[in-house]
């Protein structure tokens, strides 16, 4: 198989853009209250497009009230998370901080929504997708905030995620446009190839390599990280290909010039922060 080049040039100077607000979001989030805001204003941006394109395609014609219910739960979960980080409540009993009122708020929505879709049932609004887009969405943005958040030593995992994510799509493109025989699941996502997933492994690792090179951290720790980013943004690539090709959708949308929708750039990482963040915590502080 042939490089598209057009396509490969396109999605690289779209990508560059989205790539250089990411990585200074990601950067300066936590150096003051204002950057911790910005840094909750972009990711809410994004949290909020990726559940519109999802729920475009799963309620298509019923979207809007199916959007409308679903984000507002969601930012209070993702900007529960960003006050957390903020500390703008300090002095205050912890019992009744902003943020903790926020995700409590989000909980009782989820919790009231799951109720609802067994007594409610409505041609306009579908709660099963408006649940599953609170959790398959919004809870991995939250996740994410929260390592970006927390410290400013979570700055090479918080910055490393997106690097891993980026290099495991970069290289699994290249080698499986160049060597690509071997379909991994035709019937779900034809494109992909076992040798564009080894591709995408070896650029994950080769990333893991050079973020411990500048960390100085444990070597084992950041490439086990590169393993695990690579295989879990793998499932979510595929993951996003089950949900498009069940209702017969080639992009997420168009927002974005040779990536389709911002669901098509952020497939991977929302498998990979859940992921991440697990990781995180697990091995915080020793090694990170």
């Amino acid at each position: 198989m042939e490089i598209n080049w057009k396509n490969l040039i396109t999605r690289t100077i779209s990508g560059a853009v989205l790539v250089l607000l990411i990585v200074c979001a990601v950067v300066f989030g936590t150096v003051s209250v204002y950057s911790k805001i910005l840094f909750g204003v972009l990711f809410s941006f994004i949290m909020v497009v990726c559940q519109k394109e999802f729920l475009n395609i799963t309620t298509k014609e019923n979207a809007s009230i199916n959007i409308f219910f679903a984000i507002i739960p969601s930012l209070f979960l993702l900007w529960g998370t960003v006050l957390d980080g903020i500390n703008v409540i300090d002095g205050l009993n912890n019992l009744y901080t902003i943020s903790d009122l926020f995700i409590f708020l989000y909980a009782v929505l989820l919790i009231i929504y799951f109720v609802a879709s067994f007594f409610i049932k409505s041609e306009a609004v579908n709660f099963k997708y408006i649940i599953v887009s609170m959790i398959y969405i919004a809870i991995p943005f939250a996740l994410y905030s929260n390592i970006e958040l927390s410290s400013e030593e979570s700055l090479p995992i918080a910055l490393g995620l997106f690097l891993i994510i980026w290099g495991n799509d970069t290289f699994a493109y290249l080698v499986g446009s160049m060597i690509g025989k071997h379909k991994m699941f035709p019937t779900i996502s034809p494109k992909k190839s076992w040798e564009g997933f080894v591709g995408g492994l070896i650029g994950s690792l080769a990333i893991g390599a050079l973020i411990y090179h500048f960390s100085g951290k444990s070597i084992v720790i950041w490439l086990l990280f590169a393993v695990i980013i690579s295989l879990f943004s793998t499932f979510g690539d595929l993951f996003e290909s089950i949900i498009k090709r069940k209702f017969e959708v080639k992009d997420s949308g168009n927002i974005i010039p040779g990536h389709g929708g911002m669901l098509d750039r952020f497939d991977s990482f929302l498998f990979a922060a859940p992921a991440a963040a697990a990781f995180y915590w697990i091995f915080w502080p020793n090694f990170f």
